[in-house]
């Protein structure tokens, strides 16, 4: 009976484990994607312009920079974090990129300085008038609205129930969960070691399905012809991280009993423990 327990328990961690990665990454994936995406389209626009001023080397440099730059993948965070608040509390979308999109001019100002190219003062100062942010802000909240209005009950639901999945009080709560269910192993078993093994157990089988099959999924959407890629790096290095534990957790599990093996073989018959 104590078996069945400690195999259900573990089998139920291995659960709690999958359904914490999803909540990670699912997330990350979309904002890894999305930031992508802009950063593709900030590519695309910058070759544009300076194709004929550049070589072939410099461009690729300056698309290198964009690609490392991390700023905009806060800003997707930010951005796509409030707009799913709005959605869910149904509020009017109110966003002002006003102060980031002149962060995001100054950022392109200053990697094409880098490369020996200008921009002269009269388009820097139209980028950066109050008009333009301000046209930008009112076409951005206007096609968010859009969505809102046009997204139905169940979208809206979905929407919810992603926003709460995400938060990091679920995240807590899923935690939590795992936390009692080691120590429920512990009390099981008697000792203070034992979950070891079943915490190694669930974190290597969710670490491997997050390795291998993310980026199987990723790659079948690809080759079904889709235009969006999807940016699968944060669901790889999850699944690493939990591997590593598991990994730790088996060789911490046998130390610790093979230590307590030669302790009990050192002493003496009879000993009073």
């Amino acid at each position: 009976m104590k078996s069945f327990l400690k195999v259900l328990l573990t089998l139920w961690m291995t659960g709690l484990f999958f359904l914490l990665s999803v909540v990670v990454c699912f997330k990350g994936i979309a904002i890894d994607t999305t930031d992508q995406m802009v950063k593709n389209e900030l590519k695309k626009s910058i070759r544009e312009s300076v194709k004929d001023e550049v070589t072939e080397d410099t461009l690729k440099k300056i698309e290198k920079r964009i690609d490392d730059n991390k700023d905009v993948k806060e800003l997707m965070d930010k951005y796509m974090t409030q707009f799913i608040e709005n959605v869910g509390s149904g509020e009017k979308t109110q966003i002002d990129m006003t102060k980031d999109f002149e962060s995001l001019i100054n950022f392109g100002e200053d990697l094409l300085k880098d490369f020996d190219i200008e921009i002269d003062e009269k388009t820097k100062e139209e980028l950066l008038s109050p008009e333009v942010a301000k046209k930008f802000n009112d076409e951005l909240n206007n096609t968010l609205d859009e969505i809102n209005q046009d997204i139905g009950t169940d979208q809206k639901r979905a929407i919810q129930i992603f926003a709460f999945i995400t938060s990091s009080k679920f995240k807590m709560i899923l935690i939590g969960l795992i936390g009692i269910a080691l120590l429920f192993i512990a009390l099981l078993n008697k000792n203070f070691y034992s979950w070891l093994k079943n915490l190694g157990v669930a974190s290597i089988i969710t670490g491997f399905i997050l390795v291998l099959f993310i980026p199987m999924i990723a790659k079948l959407i690809a080759e079904a012809g889709s235009d969006i890629e999807i940016k699968t790096a944060t669901g790889t290095t999850f699944g690493t991280a939990l591997l590593i534990i598991g990994i730790i957790s088996f060789i911490l599990h046998f130390i610790i009993v093979k230590f307590k093996k030669e302790k009990k073989e050192k002493e003496p018959e009879g000993a009073i423990l």
